[in-house]
């Protein structure tokens, strides 16, 4: 992309690990959280997890209508797979956002 504050290329291989999930249930004992603090953390990666799925969505749909007018008419077959990938993304429970990991 031209213009890109990263020109480099994305690394290969990267697996993302899910956050950590706290629970939110109310206590007996009228506390929150056994861990307020990292209940705190989990919420703040859940909105920033939120936030890159969302970002990755709209880069995916920018490459499909780059494809789309760089193709032309043949975009139906050159642009399937953007165009999969970009279905796949938008069909997923929040956009593919990476869900918390048991514990």
């Amino acid at each position: 992309m031209p213009g890109a504050p990263y020109n480099d290329a994305y690394p290969v291989g990267v697996q993302l690990k899910p956050y950590p999930h706290v629970p939110s249930d109310l206590r007996a004992d009228g506390r929150r959280h056994d861990d307020p603090v990292g209940y705190a953390l989990a919420r703040e990666q859940r909105g920033r997890e939120r936030i890159i799925a969302e970002e990755t969505v709209k880069i995916v749909r920018e490459q499909v209508a780059q494809c789309y007018q760089r193709e032309g008419v043949n975009h139906y077959q050159n642009c399937k797979h953007l165009t999969k990938q970009y279905y796949d993304l938008i069909t997923a429970p929040g956009f593919g956002i990476l869900q918390p990991g048991k514990e």
